[in-house]
């Protein structure tokens, strides 16, 4: 596989091998697409996690089982237990 990059690209490339870290151009390419990889799959679990939370949160709000949300009621309280 040929792959052609921006000259900004490579250069970062070449300052990513001369740090030692990688062995050649290669592994730092390696590197940049696994961690693309594990984004992507990170991002999808996210975005499952999230859907689950909002149906849970949407279920509870139809069951009344919510709390009104009182900001600074919550500062004062942790204030309070801080000793401030």
């Amino acid at each position: 596989m040929y792959v052609q990059i921006k000259p900004e690209h490579e250069k970062f490339v070449r300052e990513q091998v001369s740090t030692g870290l990688f062995a050649d151009e290669s592994d730092v390419v390696h590197e940049a697409l696994e961690a693309m990889r594990m984004n992507e799959e990170y991002t999808t679990e996210q975005i499952s996690q999230f859907r689950q939370a909002v149906a849970q949160g949407l279920g509870d709000y139809e069951a009344g089982r919510i709390v009104p949300f009182d900001a600074e009621k919550m500062i004062s309280e942790e204030r309070r237990k801080k000793g401030g």
